[in-house]
């Protein structure tokens, strides 16, 4: 049965096997040794954590729900409102992490250590000091679950639409440079566009909207120009 345990340096969730209760290890973050309690001290140790922290949930359209206590983030979990795509904090880890570090159920094809890939193996089969414990999900692979909902961003598109309204004194191209500015800024917030192409978007973005606000104006101003010249002469 595999121990959840926290680095005492950074606060770091780890899981290993039950088997190596009691040896010593270091966190693969901040490299602080501590010795793997055993299954009792685990549980009473994460219980005793729990009672006092607040955790927090972040959505990947950014929305923040919390604080609430760990059952309530466990009643979240049952109820599917926790996803492998959300990121989950606590007051005691301020860190964003995804929400699968602190639920295995979560990663897809989840796995604990084996005898022969343990982080606590060493020569004939005795926990070394010094290995990492690290059974978190790989780098590589939240990289590639965190990409799978991102489109790529227009934001050379936006800019050269926003610099042709200037250029050719049309309309057309700064209202849909701000139009598709708007668009994607918003996507870029939640999460579900690109966003290194930001900057782009934001003086595309900016460049349309003034020249389509000053067009507006313009328009406003010669429509009153005519109703006051009809009335004037209606009058007169």
């Amino acid at each position: 049965m595999a121990i959840e345990t926290k680095c005492p340096g950074c606060g770091r969730q780890l899981r290993v096997a039950g088997d190596y209760a009691g040896a010593q290890a270091r966190c693969p973050e901040c490299s602080t040794i501590y010795v793997v309690p055993g299954d009792d001290a685990s549980s009473a140790e994460t219980s005793a954590s729990d009672a006092n922290d607040r955790w927090y949930m972040k959505t990947p359209e950014g929305q923040i729900f919390g604080p609430v206590a760990k059952t309530e983030m466990d009643h979240w979990l049952a109820e599917g409102r926790v996803s492998a795509e959300c990121t989950l904090r606590t007051d005691n880890a301020p860190e964003w992490r995804p929400a699968d570090e602190y639920y295995g159920e979560l990663t897809p094809h989840n796995q604990g250590p084996t005898s022969s890939g343990s982080p606590f193996a060493g020569s004939g089969g005795r926990p070394a000091i010094g290995q990492v414990a690290a059974a978190q999900p790989d780098a590589a692979r939240r990289q590639a679950q965190s990409g799978s909902y991102m489109v790529p961003h227009r934001g050379g598109l936006i800019l050269v639409l926003g610099i042709l309204g200037w250029v050719f004194t049309c309309p057309i191209f700064s209202v849909m440079a701000w139009v598709m500015g708007s668009s994607d800024l918003r996507e870029m917030r939640g999460g579900r566009m690109d966003d290194s192409g930001k900057g782009l978007t934001q003086a595309g973005h900016i460049l349309g909207m003034i020249y389509s606000l000053l067009w507006i104006a313009f328009f406003v101003i010669m429509l009153f120009v005519f109703v006051f010249a009809a009335v004037a002469g209606a009058l007169g």
